[in-house]
């Protein structure tokens, strides 16, 4: 699983040391690329505990993915630094937004895996809060089964 997120943390990694200036929403794109893979190889080494294998071709195509994606929104931004500011800034609340949404994905992680013993390769479907079974689903408040007719 390495392997999947490696290549995209490198190129996040890179670009600092690639592209040193081009301000501040330059500088959070890099970290907010950096950042991600780095959760995502963090939980690969420390949190997860995986119940099966992956087959090795669709382990390269998404690691490819995953690089190309973070190496075009890289390369994107230098293109489009010419271009004028935003009327409306929204940098800083996408800021948060991104910080709040990371954090929460990292303890979901951290939650699920509590639930697999250590060496259990059995699927563990949560209850408690915010699952369908205690009625607190969010999903299930936002969108709510219709009755049959």
């Amino acid at each position: 699983m390495f392997l999947l997120y490696t290549p995209a943390f490198l190129v996040g990694v890179a670009s600092f040391w690639l592209f040193p200036d081009g301000g501040s929403r330059f500088l959070f794109l890099k970290s907010a690329i950096t950042i991600h893979f780095f959760k995502r190889i963090f939980e690969v080494g420390f949190i997860h505990k995986y119940s099966g294998d992956m087959a090795l071709d669709s382990t390269i195509i998404i690691s490819v993915s995953y690089f190309f994606v973070s190496l075009s929104l890289s390369y994107t931004h230098i293109l489009n630094q010419q271009l004028p500011e935003p009327s409306i800034e929204l940098m800083y609340p996408g800021s948060v937004l991104f910080l709040i949404g990371i954090g929460g994905n990292f303890y979901h992680h951290y939650l699920l895996s509590k639930l697999r013993a250590k060496g259990g390769r059995d699927y563990k479907i949560p209850k408690g809060v915010m699952s369908p079974e205690d009625g607190t689903c969010l999903s299930l408040k936002i969108f709510p089964k219709r009755p049959e007719p």
